[in-house]
């Protein structure tokens, strides 16, 4: 587990916002139109 860890402090904070943003706007859109979830996430992290 403290692997876990270690790995996400490496990261960064702002490239760890950036995730944890792209999965929050990819499930509303998931919850509001309808459109899989893997689909919206993987389209925004390629940007």
């Amino acid at each position: 587990m403290g692997a876990v860890f270690d790995f996400y402090q490496t990261l960064g904070w702002g490239l760890s916002a950036l995730v944890i943003g792209t999965f929050l706007l990819a499930g509303t859109v998931k919850g509001v139109i309808g459109l899989g979830l893997p689909t919206v996430a993987m389209g925004l992290l390629g940007l």
